[in-house]
C-alpha cells in the first residue's frame, strides 16, 4: 500500500486488489478499479458492498472490460436500492480513464482517491505522472 499525499491537499492511496480500503480513508472518496479480465471483474464486484459501506461517491474503470464492470456495478447497486455512488463510462484509454479520475473527479470535492491498480504498473505509472507524483510513495 502507498499512501501519498498530493499538491492540492487530497490524499492517493495505491493498493492491490485485495488489500483492504485503510480505515483513514474518508467518506465521499472516489475509486479506480481495473477491468481487464472477467475474473479481475468478479473481485471488484465482490468488493462492492464495502465500498459502497467505506461512502464511495464515485467508481471509474480502467481496461478493457471497463463499460461491461460499469454496467454490472450498476446493476448490483439497483438490487440494494442505492443511488450513493456514480459510476463512469466511455473512458477509450488508461490515460483518459486516470486523467479522469485525477482530475475530473475533483469537482467532487474527495479527499480521497483510491486505486486499486498497484497489479497494474503501467497505470499506476500513468496515474502518478499525471498527479505529479512519480516514483516511491
Amino acid at each position: 500500500m502507498a499512501a501519498i499525499g498530493l499538491e492540492d491537499g487530497r490524499r492517493l492511496t495505491l493498493l492491490g486488489m485485495e488489500a483492504p480500503i485503510p480505515d483513514e480513508v474518508e467518506w465521499g472518496f472516489v475509486i479506480l478499479v481495473p477491468a481487464y479480465s472477467s475474473d479481475e471483474c468478479a473481485r471488484v464486484l465482490t468488493r462492492m458492498h464495502e465500498v459502497l459501506r467505506r461512502g464511495c461517491s464515485e467508481l471509474c474503470a480502467v481496461g478493457p472490460l471497463a463499460d461491461s464492470l460499469h454496467d454490472a456495478v450498476d446493476d448490483f447497486r439497483a438490487t440494494l436500492g442505492s443511488d450513493d455512488m456514480d459510476t463512469t463510462v466511455g473512458l477509450a484509454s488508461e490515460e483518459e480513464a486516470c486523467f479522469y479520475f485525477a482530475r475530473a473527479m475533483a469537482a467532487c470535492e474527495a479527499k480521497d482517491l483510491v486505486a486499486l491498480v498497484s497489479d497494474h504498473p503501467p497505470v499506476e505509472a500513468i496515474l502518478r505522472q499525471i498527479l505529479g507524483c512519480e516514483g516511491g510513495a
